[in-house]
């Protein structure tokens, strides 16, 4: 009887034991006004960047400094969306996917090759990457609301940075670009790197005539999924990538660089155009009118066609004005009480799809219906000419330095104070 009752008092004990000390599930990092942070999303991000760094061969900080650093980091980020819910500031799926695509954009790859380079080094899935995108933009928003409004600039000041910028830049040259990749696959085949070149030879000799640009049509986009780059960009020396670099400073204006092969494909590169500060930057401007027929569902393709074409008729034969025509049937609010004025615009800022339809306009002419993704277009071609902007792009880039050097100092002091007036409390849990 004794060892039944020295078995049962040993069971109770043993189990007793087990629920009077559960094991720690979690634990409470740091309080921010109403929200928490615990110490499960710190190790989160520290897990996916010991990730990262394993597969990337890079050398990680010390653990305790990074920690600190996440800690303080979400920290603020509690802060800015708290802020945000308070302001009701949202962000849609179209803005996400419109940040998505210039990322993708910006690094020459497709958003599903994005998403897959994601998934490879951070073990994320599409849908949350999305959110983390979303969250970003959306204390990014907040913080440029909060921010910018604390920023004064005077003309003077952009006026000295524009005489400091001319007397530190003797022969500094810039370069206006156009960009494409034929692209591959990770590992393309003999047979597909043949044909690539094929392609960028078809490219090269279509282009060896025009004065600047790439001849490519919609179509040939379309037909080798090609990438269009950075088209007709002015870029600094130091902003080319360095795969580009060296070739492009060898080269004069109207020279096709490439093909320069890549891990996502072969690009072309073309110099359209070479500046340094002893020159004058002048670029064609165009005067532009234009009609435009949304896309609906209410027509058809067919009959948004049919619509402008008898419009471009009946302007071509005198019986109607464009300026008329376009108050009374076009769809942009924005221009069609000014008779569908777009004003002088400059060439390098055009879509390759207007671009195109322009070179074959002489003045005064109107184009035959032009498809774009807000819809159907009329455009009439009403004259051109040469502008100098080398005083404007001067003053705008030194603005833009004025303005980030100010930005970045009252975002330090915009943080403090919001830091101060938010309920913090840090709890000792780093391990």
């Amino acid at each position: 009887m004794k060892k039944w009752k020295t078995f049962i008092f040993s069971l109770i004990f043993f189990t007793n034991d087990l629920i009077a000390a559960p094991q720690l599930i979690d634990r409470i990092a740091a309080v921010v006004e109403t929200d928490v942070i615990l110490v499960s999303e710190i190790n989160k991000i520290l897990f996916q960047m010991e990730k990262v760094d394993k597969k990337t061969n890079q050398y990680l900080k010390e653990t305790s400094d990074l920690y600190h650093k996440i800690l303080n980091k979400l920290i603020l980020e509690k802060i800015f969306l708290q802020l945000a819910k308070r302001e009701h500031i949202t962000i849609s799926d179209e803005d996400v996917d419109q940040v998505i695509e210039n990322i993708a954009s910006q690094h020459h790859i497709s958003v599903s090759q994005l998403y897959d380079q994601f998934s490879y080094y951070h073990s994320i899935d599409k849908d949350a990457y999305r959110a983390i995108i979303r969250k970003e933009i959306l204390i990014d928003v907040i913080r440029k609301a909060s921010v910018k409004h604390r920023i004064k600039i005077v003309p003077e000041e952009v006026d000295t940075v524009v005489q400091q910028t001319i007397s530190h830049s003797n022969n500094r040259k810039i370069f206006n670009l156009s960009h494409i990749i034929i692209p591959l696959e990770k590992k393309p085949t003999q047979e597909q790197l043949e044909k690539a070149k094929e392609i960028a030879a078809f490219i090269i000799k279509n282009s060896q005539k025009n004065e600047n640009l790439f001849n490519v049509s919609n179509s040939d986009i379309k037909k080798f999924k090609l990438i269009q780059g950075n088209q007709a960009g002015w870029k600094k020396i130091e902003e080319i990538p360095l795969l580009f670099k060296l070739e492009v400073e060898r080269y004069p204006k109207g020279k096709i660089i490439g093909p320069i092969r890549s891990i996502i494909g072969y690009h072309l590169l073309k110099i359209n155009d070479i500046y340094n500060n002893n020159q004058k930057l002048v670029t064609k401007e165009n005067h532009l009118r234009h009609i435009l027929l949304r896309n609906s569902v209410l027509r058809t393709n067919e009959e948004a066609q049919m619509i402008l074409l008898n419009i471009r008729e009946q302007i071509n034969n005198g019986t109607l004005s464009f300026s008329t025509a376009a108050k009374k049937t076009s769809e942009d609010l924005g221009t069609a009480y000014k008779g569908g004025d777009l004003g002088w615009i400059p060439i390098d800022s055009l879509g390759p799809i207007f671009r195109d339809t322009l070179t074959s306009l002489k003045e005064g002419e109107i184009s035959t219906p032009i498809h774009s993704p807000s819809g159907w277009h009329l455009i009439q071609f009403t004259k051109s000419k040469k502008t100098d902007y080398t005083n404007t792009i001067l003053k705008e880039d030194a603005y833009h330095i004025l303005f980030n050097q100010k930005f970045n100092q009252e975002e330090k002091k915009w943080i403090q104070e919001k830091l101060t007036s938010t309920y913090v409390k840090i709890f000792n849990t780093y391990d």
